[in-house]
């Protein structure tokens, strides 16, 4: 529909569809406003506290037959224009309607006692209580801390003063719409069966509002498109509705929310040297892949030319950091949303890496995007995978592999005369690694055994990391002599990497010319001792 352009998250990431008959869940989104991150399915095989199980008078929770309940879906989506994250959930807990087959099932534990509950009240609540616990342990893997809104909308089939509501809210899910509004309305009167809920993981520090669209529950049912051929029986009628007109097309009024996102918290600093959890990187499929999702063997974006139409994957062979519980404390680019830790370089324009605590607003990045803002944020999981080249693209910026060990500057300086750069040097540091895991291609083999500290920092570069921390707080006499030794030793392994084809046929031309002689002499030896012999 005009610029925009809709997709549907069970389509996107491969789900089955969520629901019973008529009635199924999904949620629909803007794909040239959001990206879709990551999607995941709440059933009774993934309840968080299977405990709750016991409490059913059915047996279930999710998994169920019955008409008017769905699989609750959850997905998380990225701004584009401004790189904020939001976690959708998209839900509908049981009916609350007499109908004779579910009063079969459910006994009398869980029938109407004709309180204004209805049926299933209680289920409704476990499910409330179920919904919750999974959302705590980030089914989608973006922690529902550090500036990100959790929204959770659909028909709970309860009103607002009621058993399943108050779950809700209990949990620190606030309703938009308040006590004294209302969606649904029938002969019965008008009450509130869909809503809203938000919880902000920025402490209140985002602007969150809704309201309800009353054009549904004020209009008399005369007016429907539904056919009721009998007391009781009603069907609905396409030929009967007409979309022009916004009125009585269903029994609910829709509900509508707006959020604006206001500064994600936290500090720019801190130790870790990697991306958050919830950037993101390209595969081969064009689909983005979050990093927290990313494996030793995936082929990744890592430089592109769109006006030359040249773009260049890699495999990761190997990851620096890599820990998904951890919190750090990143700077985030706008309009990318980038989040990336100031010590970690990015490139420039002007092809040079530099330490993102350098890139200042009106940067221009190699990938031609413009800084226009940057903000600190704390977000959960740490990241810092390895390529080949020592590059990548994340959330559309050409990035770097490695950090600078001073934030204030790209390039060593060794006695004020010579300069290399924190690019160069770490790329050459990380040559035998790149050697054993790609080149000879025993990648998945290290990946097995590969062994990350408590911080989850790898093993290949926490000890010589520490050991060169420890050589720039001594004399500037030991810096200097420990440097040219680095440098030196880089220096082979920058020769080796990038010539040894070259040096291989020096060295073989070399065996060439030498092995005549060795050839003329020990022939004249052989000679020698079979004269001797027959003398």
């Amino acid at each position: 529909q005009g610029s925009r352009s809709y997709k549907s998250v069970t389509s996107e990431a491969a789900i089955a569809k969520l629901g019973n008959g008529a009635t199924r869940v999904d949620i629909i989104y803007d794909s040239t406003k959001l990206i879709l991150l990551t999607a995941a399915v709440l059933n009774d095989a993934a309840l968080v506290d299977s405990s709750l199980l016991t409490e059913s008078t059915i047996g279930t929770i999710f998994n169920q037959p019955y008409r008017g309940s769905c699989f609750p879906l959850a997905a998380s989506f990225t701004e584009k224009a401004n790189g904020n994250i939001i976690t959708v959930v998209s839900t509908q807990f049981i009916t609350r309607t007499y109908n004779e087959f579910l009063y079969e099932i459910i006994g009398t534990a869980d029938k109407n006692v004709f309180d204004g509950a209805g049926d299933f009240n209680l289920l409704r609540t476990i499910q409330a209580q179920a919904l919750v616990a999974w959302l705590n342990s980030n089914p989608t893997g973006v922690s529902t801390d550090g500036g990100v809104v959790v929204v959770v909308a659909g028909t709970l089939n309860a009103f607002a003063a009621e058993d399943p509501i108050g779950a809700m809210e209990s949990s620190g899910f606030a309703s938009l719409t308040g006590p004294d509004s209302y969606n649904y309305g029938d002969s019965l009167g008008f009450g509130t069966t869909d809503y809203i809920f938000v919880k902000d993981g920025n402490s209140g520090a985002n602007s969150v509002s809704g309201q309800v669209w009353h054009v549904n529950a004020d209009e008399i049912p005369i007016i429907s498109y539904r056919n009721c051929v009998a007391a009781g029986f009603c069907r609905d009628d396409p030929t009967l509705f007409d979309s022009s007109v916004p009125a009585r097309y269903a029994r609910r009024d829709p509900l509508v929310a707006g959020i604006t996102f206001g500064d994600g918290g936290g500090g720019g600093g801190g130790a870790f040297f990697c991306f958050s959890g919830t950037a993101t990187v390209e595969t081969r499929n064009g689909r983005p892949l979050l990093m927290r999702d990313l494996q030793v063997g995936d082929e990744i974006l890592v430089s592109k030319d769109e006006k030359e139409g040249v773009y260049i994957f890699e495999p990761v062979y190997s990851f620096g950091h890599s820990n998904d519980s951890m919190e750090g404390k990143f700077l985030r680019f706008m309009p990318s949303g980038l989040e990336i830790t100031p010590d970690h370089m990015i490139f420039r324009k002007d092809g040079k890496a530099i330490p993102a605590a350098m890139v200042k607003v009106g940067d221009v990045l190699f990938s031609g995007v413009t800084v226009t803002s940057i903000k600190k944020v704390t977000r959960q999981g740490v990241f810092a995978p390895f390529t080949p080249s020592g590059k990548l693209v994340v959330n559309g910026l050409q990035v770097s592999s490695y950090i600078a060990f001073d934030s204030d500057s790209d390039v060593l300086i060794i006695a004020g005369i010579f300069s290399f750069s924190y690019q160069w040097l770490a790329h050459m540091f990380q040559f035998p690694q790149r050697v054993y895991c790609h080149y000879l291609g025993f990648q998945h083999q290290a990946a097995a055994n590969e062994r990350y500290d408590a911080h989850g920092v790898s093993a290949w570069v926490d000890t010589p990391l520490k050991v060169w921390q420890w050589i720039l707080d001594q004399h500037v006499v030991v810096i200097s002599l420990a440097a040219l030794l680095y440098v030196g030793i880089a220096t082979v392994f920058y020769l080796l990497e990038n010539y040894f084809s070259l040096i291989l046929v020096v060295a073989t031309t070399l065996v060439y010319l030498y092995f005549p002689k060795v050839r003329i002499t020990t022939t004249t030896t052989t000679q020698e001792m079979q004269k001797a012999k027959r003398v």
